[in-house]
């Protein structure tokens, strides 16, 4: 661009070089001084941009540069030094982006695992932010882009904002799938960007059991010592899944004479909470303590008081059919 400044006396006449070129020395005409930043912007000098540059005023009383903005987005601050005596002056020329993108990117959240998913719970979205830049990385503003996905009839259009973005959502959907979501700049079709999303079953299909103490002592020994066994349900991702039933029940209980009384399940059944999980407490058997009854040696000697549970535990639909089942030793 060319930038020209004028200058006047008190009077309001230009300030030219007429005088100084009818007299032989247009070297002589007043001078004004343009400064600029930043680094790579600059001046024409006849050789190349510098950011410092004088130039002599006219016979039309103008001073005159060539100006060139750096090539990356932000402000071009100029300053205009005329000769002593008159206040300087300062321009701003705002540097943006071109209308015609040559790169575009996206970011998903949530990103978790590949391809990225939610839950298909009728509330869970992703949320999306297409970025497009120029040759130069400059964001490329206000410039139209179709969104368009692998389900039939969906189209969406929108221009990217100051930054060169578009930020939008997808779904929610109650409906399990992949879907391919394509975004393409309208100016230049060859700059476009796909990307793969899930929406998964939120029903648990795989459990894992475990109990502590795994080994203890028998309750004769202690008669306050319960074992925690816990179900954790998940769902396909390895998410935990509140809110289903978890039948328990113990299996191969050993028949022994010694043994006054079976371990027990404080609960037969429990309901997953928040983490998936479904506890009950497992309350080991009572051995014989009468030294006086014919097995109390033999139950001392043969089971050193202590109880491994086995436990089998099934999880149900709420109707009572189990679904499927652990077993743990």
């Amino acid at each position: 661009m060319i930038i020209t400044n004028d200058i006047y006396d008190q009077y309001g006449n230009f300030i030219d070089s007429r005088r100084e070129t009818d007299e032989g020395v247009p070297g002589n005409a007043e001078t004004i001084q343009f400064n600029c930043s930043p680094a790579d912007a600059g001046f024409w000098d006849g050789a190349a941009y510098a950011t410092t540059m004088e130039s002599p005023v006219s016979e039309g009383g103008e001073a005159s540069v060539l100006f060139r903005a750096s090539p990356y987005i932000g402000t071009n601050i100029i300053l205009i030094e005329p000769p002593a005596g008159i206040p300087p002056r300062w321009l701003s020329i705002p540097g943006t982006g071109t209308l015609e993108p040559c790169s575009i990117t996206v970011s998903i959240q949530p990103n978790v695992d590949t391809p990225p998913y939610v839950r298909a719970d009728g509330t869970s979205r992703f949320y999306l932010t297409y970025a497009l830049a120029d040759h130069l990385g400059n964001p490329a503003c206000n410039s139209s882009v179709t969104i368009t996905t692998s389900e039939a009839g969906e189209l969406y259009s929108s221009r990217t904002n100051s930054d060169g973005q578009i930020l939008i959502t997808y779904g929610p959907r109650d409906r399990t799938g992949i879907i391919t979501i394509t975004a393409r700049s309208v100016v230049n079709a060859s700059v476009s960007v796909s990307r793969e999303v899930g929406f998964v079953s939120m029903d648990g299909c795989d459990m894992l059991v475990t109990a502590s103490p795994q080994v203890m002592a028998s309750h004769d020994v202690c008669d306050t010592l319960v074992a925690e066994v816990r179900a954790k349900v998940m769902d396909i991702k390895g998410n935990p899944v509140e809110g289903e039933t978890v039948e328990f029940q113990i299996v191969n209980c050993l028949d022994d004479a010694a043994q006054v009384s079976p371990p027990a399940l404080q609960s037969a059944s429990a309901v997953t909470n928040a983490d998936g999980y479904a506890i009950v407490d497992f309350v080991p058997g009572t051995f014989e303590t009468d030294w006086r009854e014919a097995w109390y040696t033999v139950s001392g000697l043969l089971h050193g008081r202590q109880m491994r549970p086995k436990i089998s535990n099934i999880l149900t639909d709420g109707s009572g059919s189990g679904r499927r089942g652990n077993r743990i030793f």
